[in-house]
């Protein structure tokens, strides 16, 4: 069992089928215990008004909205938040699609393995922690150059 990394991650679930969210925050419980799960872009787009979400997980395929424009939206929004699809279909337009708009960080195929799921989804928290230890030593610094 991978432990878990020393803060306290944030993950946003979003899949219109809800036994593949049950499975998925099942999956995930052993990074975090922090993990929403939303059937519908729309919701998640409203739980994402209320907090901030280290990484977020869809579906590609949802009615009304699909995960590539879902994530392109959050990426503009919430830009730091690393962001997963995946699709039960291997298309390679939808794979560009999600990929370009989304600026999706990394892409799976359904079925997937938990194993690889969850090595995935670590590395990514990963990155993101990485990145936010950067931007903070960034501004530290700036700061510092400031007060002189």
């Amino acid at each position: 069992m991978n432990e878990k990394p020393e803060f306290k991650p944030g993950l946003l679930v979003v899949d219109d089928e809800p036994a593949v969210g049950k499975l998925l925050k099942k999956a995930l419980a052993e990074l975090t215990d922090d993990i929403v799960v939303v059937e519908s872009a729309k919701a998640a787009l409203k739980v994402c008004l209320g907090r901030s979400f280290d990484l977020v997980i869809s579906d590609m395929n949802m009615p009304e909205m699909d995960g590539a424009e879902l994530l392109s939206i959050l990426s503009k929004d919430y830009p730091s938040m690393r962001r997963i699809i995946l699709t039960g279909h291997s298309d390679l337009d939808q794979t560009l699609k999600s990929i370009n708009e989304g600026r999706v960080n990394r892409y799976l195929t359904k079925p997937f393995g938990i194993k690889s799921l969850i090595e995935e989804v670590s590395a990514e928290l990963k990155l993101g922690e990485r990145e936010r230890s950067e931007v903070t030593r960034l501004r530290d610094a700036i700061d510092k150059l400031s007060e002189e």
